[in-house]
């Protein structure tokens, strides 16, 4: 359960943030495509077989709080950075 929670973890700072690492990671494999279509290699690397295991599951959890007033879903700046930039 612990062991889950931390893959979950990297997950999100996987598609949030731009360290080295998640920049590589999302270069390699996300490649700016929908977080729920991609395909798992039989050569991926450990870490990202364990990263593939759970981002469909990181999708279906995360939801959007929406307010009143005018909306752009590729416009608005979440968490610091637009939705289109790492390819959700």
């Amino acid at each position: 359960m612990v062991i889950h929670a931390f893959r979950l973890k990297l997950c999100w700072r996987l598609i949030t943030t731009d360290s080295l690492w998640a920049t590589f990671m999302r270069q390699k494999y996300i490649r700016g495509r929908p977080l729920k279509s991609i395909p798992l290699s039989t050569r991926a690397s450990k870490s990202w077989k364990d990263c593939w295991r759970c981002l469909n599951e990181l999708v279906d959890l995360s939801t959007w709080d929406f307010g009143p007033g005018n909306f752009s879903l590729g416009k608005e700046n979440w968490g610091g950075m637009s939705i289109s930039k790492h390819g959700s």
